[in-house]
């Protein structure tokens, strides 16, 4: 798998290849300024989307409220209709009470070409 992903959480992946990838330590700033880590609650859903000229694809990531992370897991279907290129994308977190809080937002997602043919075995 050719995925990697820098400090400023920009994230290349080769396009067709999966993705797991846990997504953890989401912070915001309280309303003192200190930076907080986000806890997941029963019922939070977590949201990846990635934003092509073309279209906004979006996948619902699994919350583990016990580890306090969400998975976001890419399969090949995700980006196989995706020309090379770099988009942006988002987490976003929407809570039971449908409160909408973007905790990554406008960052760098890079589909890298790749260099063999996966149908010949």
């Amino acid at each position: 798998m050719a995925f990697r992903k820098d400090r400023d959480d920009n994230m290349w992946l080769t396009r067709g290849d999966n993705l797991d990838l846990d997504v953890k330590n989401l912070t915001y700033k309280d309303e003192n300024g200190q930076k907080q880590i986000y806890v997941f609650e029963e019922g939070d859903r977590v949201f990846f989307r990635l934003q092509t000229p073309k279209m906004l694809r979006t996948i619902e990531l699994v919350v583990n409220l016990e580890t306090n992370k969400a998975h976001l897991a890419i399969v090949p279907e995700d980006t196989n209709d995706i020309p090379f290129g770099i988009y942006k994308y988002e987490v976003e977190v929407v809570t039971s009470e449908n409160k909408h809080y973007t905790f990554k937002a406008d960052k760098n997602f890079t589909v890298d070409r790749e260099l063999e043919d996966h149908n010949n075995g």
